[in-house]
């Protein structure tokens, strides 16, 4: 546990922590509680179609268009700050509504509390406050900046990330180490036709409810005190396409305008029950294909030939990695695959040594995808930590190792070393449908003084922080 990561702030660990002690480290564990933010999140759009004044038919509406997106879907089941950070975003939204609803500035200190903690999730919650912050500014919202509650909530939200501010200043800012490297990476690999795409496919047939939020909110006279939301959405969107971000980083900017969509649709159909079904029956009926993308209710291999067909028809957005190449599978779930067959060949050889041997051998992860799954199984196959030099692992790996020989394990078969004379390729994963190969290498036979070469390079990658 601590107060900063390189990647990410702290909440999601800590919520990770709280899930493992109250339910072991199991799937439940790991899907509840983004199971409860997805679920919370669902409320959260409802409830402000009811407080912009949505009836019957548009909460109808507006619930099927959450229901049927597959970024909702998929990020509801998976154990990352996405999920949390859409929570957040949303709340910010329903406490604004509250806000411009009854005019109580109270309500500002909730707005302080959100954006406190939404900073402690992900930092990418200031592009979006940016855009809240201009649609207050150019509407007559703009008069509460008069009083002192919104400063006192910006002080607020400022005292609750004050932690994880001290540590990024503490250790020289590596979220901008970070943001570099991911540039280079994976950023890169980003234009703007793809990333305007993402935003239709990601939320698929609930287009037809956002797109047209974004311009109730300008043009209903009743939901006019709230284009604040639209203006946000635009200058959030004109942000992420300037910074190249990734699509699904504008996830948590459409439960609101979901919400005005659904306004906008009963509106519209008020009279016209006929309208009505045939807009919620297109939704539900064109969205079934799409399902399997956002949550894996097929078998692997009928998932890997039902989307293969459907690329073959040009249905291949889904199928984009980070690295700009499209594959058989969705990325995150070929993240699924794998990971207990690697450990599983590490522990085979790592217990093919004696004892004394054991105790002179180091398991070095190429990627925190490689050491992550051994820490995470090595009581069950009792196996020593593995380190790593990637990501956070640089903060935890024990500069003072000694070991003489080691395994290493990485998505490529290198062989080339001028530290060992001993080199193997022993073994690698064999399942087809993860994402890494993870070649398991073993090096043994040292030219030089290990333990030395070790420390130096711990101390060289580390520099950074310092």
């Amino acid at each position: 546990m601590s107060w900063g990561y390189l990647e990410v702030p702290p909440f999601t660990s800590f919520v990770g922590w709280v899930a493992t002690h109250l339910f072991g480290d199991g799937i439940f564990a790991v899907r509840i509680f983004s199971l409860i933010a997805g679920t919370l999140v669902l409320y959260l759009a409802l409830k402000i179609i009811q407080l912009l004044g949505g009836q019957k038919w548009a909460i109808i509406i507006g619930a099927i268009a959450m229901m049927i997106s597959p970024a909702y879907l998929r990020s509801t089941g998976f154990f990352m700050p996405v999920v949390f950070n859409i929570l957040f975003w949303t709340s910010s939204c329903f406490f604004i509504v509250k806000l411009i609803r009854t005019q109580n500035r109270n309500y500002w200190y909730y707005l302080g509390i959100i954006g406190g903690i939404g900073l402690l999730n992900k930092y990418s919650i200031l592009f979006y406050f940016s855009g809240l912050l201009l649609g207050f500014l150019i509407s007559k919202e703009r008069l509460h900046f008069k009083s002192k509650e919104p400063y006192l909530a910006i002080l607020i939200g400022l005292l609750i990330a004050a932690p994880n501010l001290w540590w990024q200043f503490s250790h020289n800012f590596p979220i901008v180490h970070h943001m570099q490297e991911l540039n280079e990476t994976q950023l890169v690999n980003m234009n703007p036709g793809i990333f305007v795409v993402g935003q239709i496919v990601m939320l698929w047939l609930a287009f037809l409810i956002w797109i047209p939020g974004i311009y109730a909110f300008f043009g209903f006279k009743s939901l006019l005190p709230y284009k604040i939301f639209s203006v946000a959405y635009l200058v959030l969107i004109t942000i992420l396409l300037i910074g190249r971000g990734k699509d699904y980083y504008s996830l948590g900017a459409y439960p609101v305008l979901i919400a005005g969509g659904a306004i906008f649709w009963e509106k519209i159909l008020k009279e016209r029950a006929t309208g009505k079904f045939v807009l919620i029956g297109t939704m539900i009926l064109l969205s079934v294909p799409i399902i399997p993308y956002g949550i894996p209710i097929l078998p692997i291999e009928q998932a890997r030939t039902y989307m293969g067909k459907a690329a073959e028809i040009g249905f291949n957005s889904p199928l984009r990695w980070e690295d700009g190449e499209y594959y058989e599978l969705p990325q995150d779930y070929a993240d699924m695959h794998g990971w207990e067959e690697m450990v599983h060949k590490v522990a085979k050889l790592y217990h093919s040594f004696s004892e004394e041997e054991k105790a002179s051998l180091l398991i070095e992860g190429g990627g925190y995808h490689h050491a992550g799954p051994i820490n995470y199984y090595r009581e069950k196959y009792d196996l020593p930590e593995s380190y790593s030099f990637s990501a956070n692992f640089i903060l935890w790996i024990d500069e003072n190792a000694k070991f003489d020989h080691m395994i290493i394990i990485d998505d490529w078969p290198n062989l080339d070393t001028s530290v060992f004379s001993n080199v193997v390729l022993i073994d690698s994963i064999e399942n087809p449908y993860a994402r890494d190969p993870g070649y398991i290498i073993y090096r043994s036979e040292p030219k030089v003084d290990l333990p030395a070469l070790w420390n130096r390079l711990v101390k060289e990658r580390r520099a950074w922080l310092e």
